[in-house]
């Protein structure tokens, strides 16, 4: 869980700051500004992604490991289309940014929920340690590494790197899931 927490962080933060540099940089139509403006609607489909996991998804689906990787899965095709920032339309990159921050923030609240699994065996506090441990490492991950990845490369790579994170972490979930509903 530490790992895929560091992942989904990183990523999610990555897409959420880097958003309105990587439509500036990638849209000759998109000024600071507007950049700036469109950024507001990605952080703000965090917080849409929060309640709809919460009031949504957490219903719907009672296994928080299961719903976490759904919403990696989601996020999945619109990864997919980053990597084609700059050749097709903007409202579709920003789209894609939007469902992508909505459901990588829509884990949060499923992080909070089985961290409170360990509720009965008094290890809540270590487990949420744990988990937010790995969140801080992403921040850093993010703070750092996807700014120089973008410099000494493209949006359309630093994007791949983000699909292979997030399948890479979706996978995790996956193998992990067997050792989950035992416990």
């Amino acid at each position: 869980a530490k790992t895929e927490k560091e992942i989904l962080k990183a990523v999610e933060n990555g897409v959420k700051s880097l958003s309105s540099t990587m439509l500036m940089e990638s849209y000759e139509q998109v000024s600071p500004r507007i950049g700036n403006l469109l950024n507001t609607l990605v952080i703000l489909s965090g917080i849409v992604g929060t309640f709809a996991v919460r009031f949504g998804v957490s219903r719907l689906i009672k296994d928080e490991i299961v719903a976490t990787a759904v919403m990696l899965l989601i996020s999945l095709p619109f990864l997919l289309i980053i990597h084609f920032v700059g050749n097709c339309p903007v409202w579709l990159i920003l789209v894609s940014l939007c469902v992508i921050v909505a459901a990588l923030n829509g884990t949060h609240y499923l992080s909070l929920a089985y961290n409170m699994r360990f509720t009965r065996y008094g290890l809540n506090g270590t487990v949420a340690g744990i988990t937010n441990a790995g969140a801080s490492l992403g921040f850093v991950v993010q703070s750092y590494g996807f700014t120089k990845l973008v410099e000494a490369s493209s949006w359309n790579f630093t994007g791949d790197v983000w699909l292979m994170m997030i399948g890479v972490s979706a996978i995790m979930l996956l193998i992990a899931l067997p050792t989950w509903k035992r416990f």
